[in-house]
């Protein structure tokens, strides 16, 4: 299982760099996750596909990715996949440069994508280099 779980995100992160939302939004279950730390511009747990759209958006209006991610798929276990991402961006509020490092862990259910636990590498960075800016707000719990 975990080998079609690598290549399901894959799939994902291909589709969504992308921009092919619509299929990106199939293989997320209705209930869907996402869990941001409280020290970024989006933070909180994000959830249902309309939040996840939601924080895609407000991603893309924080950050100007500067070339394509390099991305590190692993299983990690029979239903998550880790993800570690790399890539240079720029932070729209500022104009300051940041290379993104993040942590991924995603959790697969029934072969759709059920939850995602985001970990950046330096968040105190990412307050300094957006100016603290905040765009969306998820749930705490």
């Amino acid at each position: 299982m975990s080998t079609a779980n690598v290549q399901l995100i894959q799939s994902f992160e291909d589709r969504f760099v992308a921009g092919d939302l619509d299929y990106v939004l199939s293989i997320l279950t209705d209930d869907i996750v996402v869990h941001e730390p409280a020290n970024v511009p989006y933070p909180g747990n994000h959830r249902g596909k309309e939040s996840f759209l939601k924080l895609a958006q407000a991603f893309g209006k924080v950050w100007d990715l500067q070339g394509p991610l390099d991305l590190d798929i692993m299983p990690a276990g029979d239903d998550r996949v880790l993800v570690l991402v790399r890539g240079d961006a720029i932070a729209k509020p500022t104009g300051n440069n940041f290379e993104l490092r993040i942590a991924e862990i995603y959790t697969i259910r029934d072969g759709k994508i059920s939850d995602i636990v985001v970990h950046y590498w330096d968040t105190a960075e990412i307050v300094e280099v957006t100016n603290g800016v905040k765009v969306l707000q998820g749930d705490r719990n």
